[in-house]
Order: structure tokens, then sequence, then C-alpha cells
């Protein structure tokens, strides 16, 4: 999907400046020109949509501009990046920028193991063992939680409801 997301960037690039669109009066060169080409297009990740891209190519004779706005899913988390390329009318790179995340949030093991252990003694109000219980909604022995517990550090008693 990367390879393919660069190419369309870059193909955008080429075709604008192709001539292939009217050159429009040159204008303030520190400020995109009028756009001659806009698109849309549905991103997919094993024959599903996962998102969509869109993209702006301005010229205002002198510098080329093309925007882009990447919104994807990745595992319920959005993933929104925004880029701006500048070039020179013959593809001198002039200024590039990337806003918002290349990738969704990583945490570390143990940080999504509390907070999954932290849900379900908030769920089974500070219970454990039972069929209620922390460990059975967690699917793992009563023991093991116990020492999880422990190694993470929390405290079951907050969980308790009186």
């Amino acid at each position: 999907m990367r390879k393919f997301r660069l190419f369309s960037f870059f193909m955008c690039i080429a075709l604008a400046s192709s001539g292939a669109y009217g050159q429009s009066e040159p204008g303030n060169a520190k400020s995109a020109g009028p756009v001659v080409e806009h698109g849309r297009f549905q991103l997919h990740k094993f024959e599903q949509p996962i998102g969509e891209e869109t993209y702006d190519i301005s010229d205002d004779g002198e510098l080329l501009s093309v925007k882009t706005e990447f919104k994807f899913i990745d595992r319920g988390s959005p993933v929104p990046l925004k880029t701006t390329f500048t070039a020179a009318r013959d593809l001198t790179p002039i200024s590039f920028e990337i806003k918002g995340r290349t990738a969704r949030l990583v945490t570390t093991l143990a940080d999504a193991e509390k907070e999954l252990i932290e849900a379900a003694l908030a769920a089974s109000r500070g219970r454990i063992s039972g069929f209620s219980g922390a460990a059975a909604k967690l699917g793992i022995p009563r023991q093991t939680l116990e020492s999880k517990i422990k190694a993470l550090h929390i405290d079951r008693l907050s969980f308790r409801v009186r």
C-alpha cells in the first residue's frame, strides 16, 4: 500500500508539471495557486476498505504544490496524516511538510496488559476468582492474574465496591 501511495503522489506531481493543465497567472510564490486537479481514492487492505486519501494539485506558474490528506483506521484507531509538497516547475523540491500520525499509537506490552487487567477488575468490581471474576473475564487462571497484578503494581483493592 505504501508503494502505491508514493507512486500516486509522484504521478500527481508529474501530471501537473507536464503542461497538461493550463498555466495560471503567476502569483505570490509563497502561496499555492488555483487547484488544477483534485482526486480521491479508497484505501484497501486485504480487499477491505480501510480509509480514504484525497489530493489537490495547485499551480501558480512558478511553483507546484501537492496537498494530500490520508485517513484510515488501523485496528480501531484513526490514523490521520496530511502532507504538503512544494516544488519548482522543474520538480526541484522546495519544501515538504508532514502533519499527523504516521502509525497508530503503540504502547508497551506491559502497558496494554495493565490496561486490560484494570478494565477486567473494574468490570468484576475487584473480584479475581469465580465465574464473574476478572480471571474468568480474561480467560486466564486466577494464580496467573494474581502474579500479573503484583508484577504490574496494580492496586486491586481500589476496584472493590463497598
